[in-house]
């Protein structure tokens, strides 16, 4: 009995070390297995980690469209404001250079190309040559009206902002309406005193309030108001990115060849058959043909003196910057002033009406007044 009892403890005592001996083995077994590549996704060899898109590129994504990324008058480094239905902004002071207002004023051209894009005007804002203003010079002198008012620079005028709604998103620029930029300024300046109301002040400004109503061509901002309360601007990094990022710095400019290849085929109503590029090498080989003429009458065929009398202001403007004349506008007092002029330098003459009178017929003597020539040379002269 008691050697039965001996064996069965021997052989218990033996299966517990086999067991210990089995059991030391598999620590160092499943090791090995951890360490390999089949052992784990996250092991250390496959280096992965984890990365939650950001809010910022979830809201790009949320609000992108399809084809090609949009050209913008700004540069990438900054965030272009919205308008929502209902606003409370903070305007920034100006940091660039001698400054005389808190806007900065811009003209762009809108709806261009089949995408519909915005560009700025490298004439009015450079001085530089501008293929939808010499396509709008076309259009003035083929009698489109109407497209040539589609071409024309808007002005807007530029702020850095801060959407207290939406103060996270940190500084923004707003290229508003120069309609909103005529309601703020009456509304900053006081009626009785004319003391200016510094509402882009960083330390006691004053926030702006309003609402837009409608889409597209009839949207509308109303309700402007000035907050009744002065306060601070805010977050200093705010003022610190307008004084390292000048808002005339951050706009972006697209050369001739660039907005002209957007632009196109868009083409005057009356000449549909005919695009952009062609419309260039024709005016390319008119120029050619008036130079060999050598007359600068020749350079408005199309024009006479009753026709230049019969246009309105932006049709003038049109004429002088395609004959390149050296008129300012500005200085006409009305529209028939600058129509005189015009004719004046391009020699253009009224025709003498035909009247049915005798040879004996009396003239009353002219009286002598200063030519539109001596006017506009006498006003050059002074702006020298």
């Amino acid at each position: 009995m008691e050697r039965n009892r001996s064996e069965r403890g021997n052989r218990d005592t033996g299966r517990g070390n086999a067991r210990d001996a089995v059991s030391t083995r598999n620590p160092a077994r499943d090791t090995g297995r951890g360490n390999t590549d089949r052992g784990s996704t996250r092991g250390a060899s496959t280096r992965f980690e984890y990365h939650k898109p950001t809010a910022e590129a979830v809201k790009k994504r949320s609000e992108q469209r399809g084809g090609n990324e949009f050209d913008s008058i700004f540069k990438s480094a900054v965030k272009v404001f919205k308008v929502k239905d209902s606003n409370v902004l903070r305007l920034l002071p100006p940091t660039w250079e001698k400054p005389k207002h808190f806007g900065f004023d811009i003209f762009m051209h809108y709806s261009i190309g089949a995408d519909s894009q915005s560009y700025l005007c490298p004439k009015e804002m450079l001085d530089k040559p501008c293929p939808i203003c010499e396509a709008r010079a076309l259009a003035v002198k083929d009698g489109d009206d109407d497209y040539a008012k589609e071409l024309k620079a808007g002005k807007r005028v530029i702020y850095y902002i801060i959407d207290r709604d939406e103060e996270k998103e940190g500084v923004q620029a707003w290229a508003a309406p120069w309609t909103v930029d005529r309601d703020i300024n009456t509304l900053i300046v006081d009626k009785r005193s004319g003391e200016v109301l510094g509402i882009d002040d960083p330390e006691n400004g004053y926030d702006i309030e309003f609402s837009r109503t409608g889409k597209a061509l009839t949207t509308k901002y109303v309700g402007m108001q000035i907050a009744r309360r002065e306060s601070d601007l805010g977050d200093d990094k705010w003022l610190e990115f307008a004084v390292n990022n000048p808002l005339p710095e951050q706009l972006q400019y697209f050369d001739y060849d660039h907005i002209a290849k957007v632009f196109g085929g868009q083409s005057s109503k009356k000449d549909k058959e005919e695009n952009f590029d062609d419309k260039q090498d024709r005016e390319l080989r008119d120029g050619a043909e008036r130079s060999t003429r050598g007359s600068k009458d020749s350079d408005a065929d199309d024009l006479t003196f009753e026709s230049v009398h019969g246009m309105v202001y932006e049709e003038l403007c049109a004429i002088i910057d395609s004959e390149k004349l050296d008129i300012e506008p500005k200085d006409s007092t009305n529209d028939t002033e600058l129509a005189d002029w015009i004719s004046e330098d391009l020699k253009l003459t009224k025709k003498e009406v035909k009247e049915e009178s005798t040879r004996h017929a009396s003239r009353e003597p002219a009286v002598k007044e200063e030519s539109p020539r001596d006017k506009l040379r006498n006003m050059r002269r002074d702006r020298e």
